[in-house]
Protein backbone atom coordinates (compact mmCIF):
# COMPACT_ATOMS: atom_id res chain seq x y z
CA UNK A 1 0.00 0.00 0.00
CA UNK A 2 1.19 3.52 -0.98
CA UNK A 3 0.29 6.48 1.35
CA UNK A 4 0.70 10.39 0.75
CA UNK A 5 0.04 12.32 3.48
CA UNK A 6 -2.04 15.31 3.37
CA UNK A 7 -0.77 17.58 5.02
CA UNK A 8 0.48 21.40 4.60
CA UNK A 9 -1.87 24.16 3.02
CA UNK A 10 -5.60 23.18 4.85
CA UNK A 11 -8.59 26.00 5.31
CA UNK A 12 -10.41 26.40 8.27
CA UNK A 13 -13.78 26.84 7.39
CA UNK A 14 -16.01 29.41 10.19
CA UNK A 15 -18.86 30.35 9.02
CA UNK A 16 -18.19 33.39 7.57
CA UNK A 17 -14.93 32.79 6.05
CA UNK A 18 -11.68 30.27 5.08
CA UNK A 19 -8.96 30.85 7.21
CA UNK A 20 -5.54 29.35 5.67
CA UNK A 21 -3.29 26.91 8.22
CA UNK A 22 -0.57 24.33 8.00
CA UNK A 23 -1.12 20.89 9.21
CA UNK A 24 0.80 19.42 11.40
CA UNK A 25 2.33 22.99 12.28
CA UNK A 26 -1.18 24.68 13.73
CA UNK A 27 -2.70 21.45 14.73
CA UNK A 28 -2.85 22.37 18.66
CA UNK A 29 -4.46 25.93 17.83
CA UNK A 30 -7.12 24.10 15.84
CA UNK A 31 -7.89 21.04 17.81
CA UNK A 32 -8.76 23.73 20.25
CA UNK A 33 -11.41 25.84 18.63
CA UNK A 34 -13.12 22.75 18.08
CA UNK A 35 -14.63 20.64 20.88
CA UNK A 36 -17.95 19.15 21.98
CA UNK A 37 -19.77 21.93 21.23
CA UNK A 38 -18.10 23.54 18.00
CA UNK A 39 -16.98 20.64 15.46
CA UNK A 40 -13.75 21.57 13.43
CA UNK A 41 -14.48 22.26 9.73
CA UNK A 42 -11.16 21.56 7.45
CA UNK A 43 -10.71 22.15 3.41
CA UNK A 44 -7.78 21.06 1.17
CA UNK A 45 -7.66 20.68 -2.66
CA UNK A 46 -5.37 17.99 -3.70
CA UNK A 47 -5.03 16.54 -7.27
CA UNK A 48 -5.67 12.99 -8.39
CA UNK A 49 -2.08 10.57 -7.50
CA UNK A 50 -0.45 9.71 -10.43
CA UNK A 51 0.16 5.83 -11.72
CA UNK A 52 -3.41 4.89 -10.51
CA UNK A 53 -4.18 1.69 -12.96
CA UNK A 54 -7.11 -0.52 -13.29
CA UNK A 55 -8.48 -1.96 -10.03
CA UNK A 56 -6.69 0.23 -7.69
CA UNK A 57 -8.39 1.50 -4.78
CA UNK A 58 -8.24 5.27 -3.33
CA UNK A 59 -9.19 5.86 0.61
CA UNK A 60 -8.99 8.44 2.73
CA UNK A 61 -8.01 7.92 6.55
CA UNK A 62 -8.19 9.93 9.83
CA UNK A 63 -7.56 8.84 13.21
CA UNK A 64 -10.24 7.07 15.02
CA UNK A 65 -10.25 9.75 17.97
CA UNK A 66 -11.40 12.22 15.24
CA UNK A 67 -15.34 11.52 16.65
CA UNK A 68 -18.22 12.01 14.60
CA UNK A 69 -16.21 12.58 11.48
CA UNK A 70 -18.31 13.40 8.15
CA UNK A 71 -16.42 13.22 4.92
CA UNK A 72 -17.36 15.26 1.60
CA UNK A 73 -15.30 14.84 -1.53
CA UNK A 74 -16.11 17.13 -4.24
CA UNK A 75 -19.62 18.76 -2.83
CA UNK A 76 -20.03 14.39 -2.55
CA UNK A 77 -20.79 13.21 1.31
CA UNK A 78 -18.52 10.20 1.70
CA UNK A 79 -19.68 6.68 3.42
CA UNK A 80 -17.42 6.20 6.62
CA UNK A 81 -15.90 2.86 6.06
CA UNK A 82 -15.28 0.03 9.35
CA UNK A 83 -11.97 1.21 11.63
CA UNK A 84 -9.32 -0.69 11.07
CA UNK A 85 -6.07 -0.09 12.67
CA UNK A 86 -6.63 2.54 14.97
CA UNK A 87 -8.15 4.70 11.81
CA UNK A 88 -11.26 5.68 10.25
CA UNK A 89 -11.79 5.09 6.33
CA UNK A 90 -13.69 6.26 3.57
CA UNK A 91 -13.53 4.89 -0.03
CA UNK A 92 -13.28 7.99 -2.81
CA UNK A 93 -12.11 5.58 -5.59
CA UNK A 94 -15.04 6.77 -7.71
CA UNK A 95 -14.63 10.38 -7.28
CA UNK A 96 -11.23 10.07 -7.94
CA UNK A 97 -11.00 8.47 -10.80
CA UNK A 98 -13.63 10.76 -12.36
CA UNK A 99 -12.08 14.11 -12.41
CA UNK A 100 -8.04 15.30 -11.74
CA UNK A 101 -8.99 18.18 -9.03
CA UNK A 102 -10.89 17.19 -5.44
CA UNK A 103 -11.48 19.04 -2.64
CA UNK A 104 -12.24 16.96 0.46
CA UNK A 105 -14.34 19.00 3.64
CA UNK A 106 -13.45 16.93 6.90
CA UNK A 107 -15.84 17.87 10.10
CA UNK A 108 -14.93 15.99 13.29
CA UNK A 109 -14.84 16.58 16.39
CA UNK A 110 -11.79 16.36 17.86
CA UNK A 111 -10.00 16.29 21.02
CA UNK A 112 -6.55 18.82 21.39
CA UNK A 113 -4.48 15.44 22.30
CA UNK A 114 -5.72 13.87 18.74
CA UNK A 115 -3.54 12.82 16.06
CA UNK A 116 -3.17 15.12 12.93
CA UNK A 117 -2.48 12.63 10.03
CA UNK A 118 -4.65 12.90 6.92
CA UNK A 119 -3.41 10.62 4.65
CA UNK A 120 -4.29 9.30 1.20
CA UNK A 121 -4.15 5.36 1.15
CA UNK A 122 -3.71 3.76 -2.54
CA UNK A 123 -3.90 -0.15 -2.54
CA UNK A 124 -2.48 -1.51 -6.01
CA UNK A 125 -5.21 -3.07 -8.49
CA UNK A 126 -4.15 -6.66 -10.50
CA UNK A 127 -1.49 -6.15 -12.80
Amino acid sequence: MHRIRLHGPWERLDDDARVRVHLPRDWASLAHSGGDDHPLRIARRFHRPTGLTPGCRVHLSIPDEWREAVLWLNGEPIPRLESSGGRQRFEITPAVMRTDSHEVVLVARIAPAAPCLVVLEIEPGQS
